[in-house]
Parts: structure tokens; sequence; C-alpha cells
């Protein structure tokens, strides 16, 4: 992977604070909400039980036209907790600089193609929390980042391309909330 020259744009450009742990995850709604489960990044961030100077989730998505009720119920999940929703596209110096800006790529999956986002902050140096299942374990491993364990779960609908029967991971929440206080307890 070879990533483009970087801006070195802060915190502040991207509207974030200028303390506390930035916990990413960037996803496209039109590749399934439900398969990228950002619902569960809620869920762990909520389970982390983080001071609200301690740490921040962001969501940064496109595509969210593909899925306006799916945003509006991720933006509902997050009441009451420190979330930042970052909409819209970013060209790729940009997104780069919002990796290199975050202290933990966290992808708790379902399923994942290659998991580009995830390799890419590991090329930043940064920490990456990442479901231990799909395209993503071709380069993650337990040595060089933080695998969330799971269970397989049978799809009992259709999520777009992914049929009835079919089968995805079911990420332990618990183990990542674990994860993301080791990241912000113990960054170096």
């Amino acid at each position: 992977v070879v990533l483009p020259p970087v801006p070195a744009l802060g915190r502040a450009h991207f509207g974030l604070p200028p303390r506390g742990a930035v916990f990413l995850y960037a996803f496209d709604v039109s590749s399934q909400t439900e398969r990228k489960n950002p619902s569960g990044a809620i869920e762990a961030f909520r389970r982390a039980r983080f001071d609200r100077d301690q740490a921040v989730l962001v969501l940064k998505f496109t595509n969210a036209e593909y899925g306006r009720d799916a945003v509006r119920s991720l933006h509902e999940q997050a009441q009451g907790l420190h979330v930042i929703f970052l909409d819209g596209y970013m060209d790729r110096q940009e997104l780069c600089a919002l990796l290199a800006t975050a202290d933990c790529y966290f992808s708790p999956h379902r399923s994942e193609g290659f998991g580009l986002t995830l390799l890419e902050s590991m090329s930043l140096g940064k920490p990456v929390i990442g479901t231990a299942y799909s395209g993503n374990m071709d380069f993650m491993t337990a040595g060089n980042s933080f695998l969330l364990p799971y269970r397989l779960a049978t799809l009992e609908r259709d999520y777009g391309p992914y049929m009835r029967g079919a089968v995805w991971a079911d990420p332990d929440l618990d183990e990542a909330a674990r994860l993301m206080r080791l990241v912000v307890e113990w960054p170096d």
C-alpha cells in the first residue's frame, strides 16, 4: 500500500476536539451498514464508558443517500455519547490526513473485502482494532493489531447482496470495549 503525501491537517480541520483519544471508523453506507457494523462501534464505545474528555468516536461515512434511515438510526444510537459524524467525500490525501489524526482505527465489521483503511492506518503506525474475520486477515495478525474475536452468525434475511442463510461475523463488543480502554490507558 502506497499512501499519498499526507498533509499535516490537525484535529481542528476535521472539527475534532483538541484532547482525548480519537477512535475512527470510515465506511460507505452503500456497502451495507449492517455488514460494516457502525452500530457495533457505537455500542462498544458505550460499553467502554469513557468520560467525555477521554475519548471520541468518529464515524466518517459516504453515500448516506443510500441509507438515510440507517444514518438516522446511528445518530439515535449515539445519543448521550461523544460521537462525531463526518458525512461526505474527502479526496485521498484528506482521508489519509484524517487517518493520521486518529489515535486508533476501529473496525468491528461483520465481513470485509480487503480492509484498505485498516491497512492504511497500520501503515501510518496507528493501533488498529478489527474483527478477526474476512479479507483483513490477509495482513492483520495478533502480533501487529488488536483482533476482535467473533462468533459466526447466520443471516436471517437478505442485506443487499448478502443473502439469507449466509454467515458473517458477530464481533465480541465487550472485548472491543476492553481494547478501546487499553488503547486509551496505554497509548505507548
